[in-house]
């Protein structure tokens, strides 16, 4: 209308009318956040006018100036604060693990761009929608409040078209809104036609009010976009995570070898003891199965379709254990640019298992005795707490008791562990287990690098047989892994190829233990007197030389004459 009445004047030539109508068209297009198009009917209008003719219009364009004037210098504010925004979400999408962080961030920078009150971003499941993050409002609230328009929802979902309350130029008031807000939109999000949820915003009456424009539109579109990015990616995320679990749970069922009476036995309790509630604390050597035994025990518990998440306690730092395990707020330290879930929020309802618990800090393990008797998280940061139901399964390679003596471990969180201990033996307390785990390792190496079956000789096999295993399952486990990768097929294995610390075991012997002839016995002795030495030079060989007061070729020749390189340690 206002473009007819536009033309119609200037057709006939009533100049101060037609500058009324571009003053207007001006206002109208300076509402609707089309700075270019008002600047353009602004300049008609000046053009048409002459100043002086008409005070009020003179006003009204030098009042409608100093507006277009402040929202070019508002809407180049916000533009650099969404480029801002938008480069941390850009960051957040990198890291690992933050497409939480990315979606909360994408919420608020909605709210706040369009001048909104609140709004959140949810997922659409089987029985309706749940929440996934919120600004300006809390969940629960929000839950609430958005059942009011599942009328609304529906037809977002069904559809697949945005909806919104109001909009200046285009209204769309749905039939069953409430009255209690005053506008707002949902937005569909979508990824390769794959729907996943919405995301809202709204302004509520009688607080900022007013309506959503078409640049509020354009903009909540692009964040509807990225939104969906960062929610399917955290679904695609959680289902790598259960599938890995899975893939765990069904390892642990079949990979526990043994036929050792004293850990059966402590097998077959922990299976009973994993129905119940009590928590459960493995003891045993570095590389005994500790770990493997955890998923076992989680495998066979009524949470088996829940997560199972693991942290080795020695592998971080206090500040970031603790972060890890009970979650931190953006801002709560240095590099807290997100807020985090922690290991207890992620595992809830199924299992965290904590290696090596006894290296944790005092002050991590007393969080971790509150969580444990009070059964709440506070993350690093928040004034809030909230509930978890997690099962928490410790190992750890340590003597508690002389721990709590020296003063490094709490005494209380000790006995709050202790519900139920599992030992764990050590390799070479097992020695039935031997035979079973060479053969488990290598069907199951020469499975996994398509290799013919691997035969080893009778010497190899007493050696491994002989060897005292102080890194237990994991080091024969890695031994027989480079027994395989290494052998040719259709030979046997040779004792060329064991580790340097175990050859020395493998010189052929009478039955009464003498060596087979004095050369041999020379060169074990040799070779013996050889190794220690380069391990206690941690493998200088100018210094053996030295030592050994032999010639630095002479050295070099006995070393390739033992198989004692570098590459043959481990």
């Amino acid at each position: 209308h206002l473009q007819r009445a536009y033309g119609s004047f200037l057709d006939l030539d009533a100049r101060r009318l037609a500058a009324w109508s571009a003053y207007e068209r001006s206002q109208f297009e300076l509402r609707m956040g089309r700075y270019d198009e008002s600047a353009v009917y602004r300049e008609k209008a000046m053009s048409l006018h002459t100043a002086g003719e008409d005070l009020t219009l003179d006003g009204a364009l030098e009042r409608l100036g100093a507006d277009l004037y402040a929202s070019f210098a508002e809407g180049w504010s916000k533009s650099s604060e969404i480029a801002r925004s938008l480069d941390e979400i850009r960051r957040l999408f990198q890291g690992a693990d933050t497409t939480h962080s990315a979606t909360e961030e994408l919420v608020r920078l909605a709210v706040m761009q369009t001048n909104s009150d609140r709004g959140c971003v949810a997922e659409t499941t089987d029985s309706g929608f749940s929440i996934l993050a919120v600004h300006g409002w809390d969940q629960e609230y929000a839950a609430g409040h958005l059942q009011k328009i599942d009328g609304v929802l529906e037809s977002v979902a069904k559809d697949n078209n945005p909806l919104w309350s109001t909009i200046q130029g285009s209204p769309h008031l749905p039939a069953d809104r409430e009255g209690e807000n005053e506008n707002f939109v949902v937005l569909p999000l979508t990824l390769n036609d794959q729907r996943s949820g919405f995301l809202y915003v709204e302004k509520v009456r009688g607080a900022r009010g007013g309506s959503y424009h078409t640049g509020d539109m354009h903009l909540l579109t692009v964040l509807a976009s990225l939104t969906a990015i960062s929610v399917i990616g955290q679904k695609n995320t959680q289902l790598e995570k259960e599938n890995e679990a899975l893939r765990r749970q069904i390892e642990a069922s079949t990979r526990f070898v043994t036929a050792n009476p004293e850990l059966l036995e402590s097998i077959r309790l922990a299976k009973k003891v994993a129905q119940s509630p009590v928590s459960i604390l493995i003891s045993g050597e570095t590389g005994t199965g500790k770990g493997l035994l955890s998923h076992v025990i989680h495998e066979s518990s009524n949470r088996s379709d829940k997560p199972f998440v693991q942290i080795n306690c020695a592998a971080l730092p206090e500040q970031l254990l603790e972060s890890e395990l009970f979650g931190h707020m953006k801002g709560a330290f240095t590099g807290a640019t997100y807020n985090k879930v922690g290991l207890f929020k992620e595992a809830d309802g199924g299992t965290l298992f904590l290696d090596e618990v006894d290296k944790a800090s005092l002050s991590v393990q007393s969080k971790l005795l509150h969580v444990l008797d009070t059964k709440e998280v506070r993350p690093v940061g928040s004034v809030q707490s909230f509930v978890v139901d997690t099962r928490v399964i410790c190992a750890t390679n340590s003597e508690l008791r002389q721990q709590i003596e020296d003063g490094q471990f709490l005494r209380d969180l000790y006995y709050r562990l202790n519900d139920f201990t599992v030992p764990v033996h050590a390799l070479r307390e097992r020695p039935e287990d031997l035979p079973l785990l060479i053969d488990h390792f290598l069907t199951k190496f020469c499975d996994q690098y398509d290799r013919d079956m691997v035969k080893l000789s009778p010497q190899v096999r007493e050696a491994l047989l002989n060897h005292k295993w102080p890194g237990n399952v994991r080091e024969l486990e890695k031994t027989l892994r480079r027994l395989v990768v290494l052998s040719d097929a259709g030979t046997l294995v040779g004792a060329e190829l064991l580790p340097a610390e175990m050859q020395v075991d493998t010189t052929p012997v009478h039955g009464n233990g003498a060596p087979t002839t004095l050369r041999a016995e020379l060169a074990r002795t040799e070779r013996r007197v050889l190794l220690d030495a380069l391990q206690e030079r941690d493998w200088n060989r100018s210094k053996v030389s030295r030592d050994l007061k032999i010639s630095y070729p002479s050295l070099l020749k006995k070393i390739k004459e033992y198989n004692l390189e570098p590459a043959a340690r481990s």
